[in-house]
């Protein structure tokens, strides 16, 4: 499990255009598709965007955007 500034830098790699390793799936039953890599990244995009239970902290490059969430 991520710590909040593990996510929180994440999301701030995104924001400054890093690239991020590839998703990987097992789409074997197309009704079901689950995560074999990225689980934690997923998650943590999750928490931010769609929860918006994910405060951004411990930002190196952002830092203007420490204690924002997505809005």
């Amino acid at each position: 499990m991520w710590s909040d500034s593990q996510k929180s830098r994440l999301i701030e790699s995104i924001l400054i255009s890093i690239p991020l390793p590839f998703f990987y799936f097992d789409v074997r039953n197309d009704e079901k598709w689950e995560v074999v890599d990225g689980l934690q990244r997923l998650t943590s995009l999750r928490e931010f965007i769609f929860d918006k239970t994910l405060t951004l902290c411990d930002l190196e490059y952002l830092t203007e955007l420490n204690g924002k969430k997505f809005d």
